[in-house]
C-alpha cells in the first residue's frame, strides 16, 4: 500500500512505464517527466500523474526518486530533495565519490543492480518459458528483503548502500568458489 507516498519517476520507458502501472496499482502519488512529452501526455492522462519538466524532475520534493532513464544523475551537481534514490537506469553514480556524498547527505541510494534484478528474473523465467506473472512476482518480491539486509548491513557499518551491497556479492562469491578467489 503506498497511499501517501510520492514517488517521482525519471523515463517512461520500457522499464519506467510498467513502473508507473505498478505504482499507480499500489496508489502511489506519481510525479513523471520524460524527454518524449507525448510519453508524459499519456501517463498522466492514465494514470492521474503530475507532469514535471525533464530539467526539474531531480530536484522535485518527493518520498522516492525514480531514475528510469539516464544514468549518472547522482553527481556533485545533484540536488534531491527526496531522502530516497530507487530506480532502474544504470549506474546512477557519476563517479564512485558520488556514493559517499550521498551517503553523507543522508540520502539512502538502492543500488541499481539490485533493483534490476527484477528485470534479469523475468528475461531468465521467459526463457526458461515460464509465463506466470504470478510466479515472476512471487520471486520478485524477494528482492525486497535482499533490499532490506543490505540497507540495514549499510546502516550498521555506516557506508553507502552500494558498498554493502559490493560486500555481499564479494562473500557470495568467495563461499561459492568464484575463480576471482581462487
Amino acid at each position: 500500500d503506498l497511499r501517501g507516498v510520492t514517488i517521482a519517476v525519471q523515463g517512461l520507458g520500457d522499464v519506467g512505464l510498467p513502473l508507473v502501472e505498478e505504482l499507480s496499482d499500489r496508489g502511489a502519488t506519481l510525479l513523471v517527466a520524460d524527454l518524449d512529452s507525448g510519453k508524459v501526455g499519456g501517463v498522466v492522462e492514465r494514470f492521474g500523474a503530475v507532469p514535471v519538466p525533464p530539467d526539474e524532475i531531480t530536484t522535485t520534493e518527493c518520498d522516492v526518486f525514480a531514475p528510469c532513464a539516464l544514468g549518472a544523475v547522482v553527481n556533485a551537481r545533484s540536488v534531491f530533495r527526496t531522502p530516497i534514490v530507487a530506480g532502474s537506469a544504470n549506474n546512477v553514480f557519476a563517479t564512485p565519490d558520488d556514493a559517499e556524498r550521498a551517503h553523507h547527505a543522508g540520502i539512502t541510494v538502492v543500488p541499481d543492480y539490485i533493483i534490476n534484478a527484477g528485470g534479469a528474473l523475468a528475461v531468465t523465467m521467459m526463457g526458461e518459458g515460464v509465463t506466470d506473472r504470478t510466479e515472476l512476482m512471487k520471486r520478485v518480491e524477494r528482492i525486497g528483503g535482499r533490499v532490506a539486509e543490505i540497507l540495514a548491513e549499510a546502516s550498521a557499518s555506516d557506508v553507502p548502500p552500494v558498498v554493502a551491497a559490493q560486500r555481499r556479492v564479494d562473500r557470495l562469491l568467495a563461499e561459492r568458489g568464484s575463480p576471482r578467489y581462487r
